[in-house]
């Protein structure tokens, strides 16, 4: 599966261009959690650190995905580092 959603990345990323608009890519919280894994729609988790430059150069891709396929799949992104806080 990881390496099918790397596959999906790589093409997604040569066959469209990245453009900035308003993020629909939420934020994976302990307070939002439920409502967020709770939905009828795929859901992809980005799972980041602040401090990783790959992160922060995929953090485009996850928003270009979360825009075009909003009625399909649901693009959230987690701080790795607050993976204690979440159930």
């Amino acid at each position: 599966m990881q390496l099918f959603l790397a596959f999906v990345l790589l093409v997604w990323t040569t066959a469209f261009p990245l453009t900035t608009q308003g993020s629909e890519v939420r934020v994976l919280t302990a307070m939002n959690q439920e409502d967020v894994l709770g939905q009828s729609k795929e859901l992809l988790i980005a799972f980041t650190a602040p401090w990783c430059r790959h992160c922060k150069e995929l953090l485009p891709v996850y928003e270009r995905l979360a825009s075009d396929l909003e009625d399909e799949l649901v693009v959230a992104k987690c701080d790795g580092r607050s993976l204690a806080m979440l159930k």
